[in-house]
């Protein structure tokens, strides 16, 4: 959960199959040994060009099923809390599969967020945005849903 000086968020707009989209977060799968820690840094390094950067506390958690490469997968996922001042994404790092479904990048405000149609994941993320912005992240990762 990448948030900058001005509170936005930074999402990814990802194609979904049915030719659709939808805003995700930055993030993905764990490789082999690697932390959780490890795979946001990498995460954020293959996907947005962000590097060196301090990754916070768990904020958030969830668990969905998808389809990714024709196959269902259950993810487990975890949210981490990163504070910048500000940056411009460089997708030059991407992975092939990612420069397939990876369509934009974008800086959301909360007011954006709030009165969009678009498509989002999680669903309400506005609605879990909000205490992270406005205060100190929770003391245990909350479930956010689907």
């Amino acid at each position: 959960m990448l948030l900058d000086r001005r509170d936005r968020v930074l999402l990814l707009k990802w194609r979904l199959a049915d030719g659709g989209h939808i805003w995700i977060t930055p993030g993905g799968g764990l490789d082999a040994g690697e932390s959780h820690l490890e795979a946001a840094q990498r995460e954020l390094w293959e996907e947005i060009g962000l590097a060196g950067v301090d990754v916070g506390p768990c904020v958030w958690r969830r668990e969905h099923v998808f389809r990714w490469g024709g196959r269902l997968l259950r993810q487990r996922e975890r949210f981490y809390l990163v504070r910048v001042s500000a940056h411009e994404v460089d997708r030059s790092f991407n992975l092939a599969d990612e420069r397939v479904v990876l369509e934009e990048a974008r800086w959301w405000s909360m007011v954006e967020l709030s009165e969009s149609t678009e498509r989002f994941s999680p669903e309400r993320i506005a609605l879990f945005l909000a205490p992270l912005v406005s205060g100190p992240p929770p003391s245990q990762p909350i479930d956010v849903g689907t």
